[in-house]
């Protein structure tokens, strides 16, 4: 079966506080672990941006855990699958999106028949 995601992205605040959540790890001798080149732990970042970022649908901690798995059990989700749900929820977050805004203030343009 399908389950379509609604996603928001995170405020600023809120994508530092997830970010920091999740440190990247260290190798042996401390240089950085390769896997997690990007700036944060890439075993377990993803899933909690997804989880953060998630608006629909309104999952409980046992929908969660049937979806993305734990440590110990695999969850329905594809790897794959987090990582695309993961790499939406950064883009949300973090790249900029076109807002309309109106000399008027409203969130609609101007009506034209009125000019």
């Amino acid at each position: 079966y399908a389950v379509d995601f609604r996603l928001r992205g995170l405020g600023a605040k809120a994508f530092e506080r997830l970010t920091a959540a999740h440190p990247p790890r260290k190798a042996e001798g401390g240089e950085l672990d390769p896997r997690d080149r990007l700036g944060w732990n890439a075993e377990t970042y993803p899933s909690a941006l997804v989880r953060a970022a998630t608006v629909e649908p309104e999952l409980d901690e046992e929908d969660w855990l049937v979806l993305l798995g734990d440590d110990d059990t695999d969850g329905q989700l594809t790897a794959g699958q987090v990582d695309e749900l993961a790499a939406a929820a950064f883009t949300l977050s973090k790249h900029p999106v076109d807002v309309p805004f109106w000399r008027d203030g409203s969130p609609s343009p101007p009506n034209s028949e009125n000019e």
